[in-house]
């Protein structure tokens, strides 16, 4: 399978993170297991029960599905809720 056609943008709720800084998250859309790396989540300043646009592709673990590979501009209403540009 080409990474490349694997690969979506999702929504992800940061569900926790360890102290290694490595964190996990659900798919807003399924509720699907997703892995972030420490080096990623430190380079966005990820924090638990916050919700970022990733882009995920597919895990070869049952228990997360998912790996985040970067991260992309989220938008809200607010202006000082844009996080996370790649």
């Amino acid at each position: 399978m080409n990474i490349i056609n694997s690969m979506e943008a999702q929504e992800v709720f940061i569900t926790h993170q360890l102290p290694t800084g490595t964190a996990f998250g659900v798919r807003v859309d399924n509720g699907e297991a997703v892995f972030i790396n420490s080096k990623l989540a430190k380079k966005h300043s990820v924090v638990e029960e916050q919700v970022l646009t990733l882009t995920l592709i597919q895990n070869n673990k049952a228990d997360t599905p998912w790996q985040a590979i970067g991260c992309l501009l989220y938008t809200s209403d607010a202006a000082d809720d844009m996080q996370c540009v790649d």
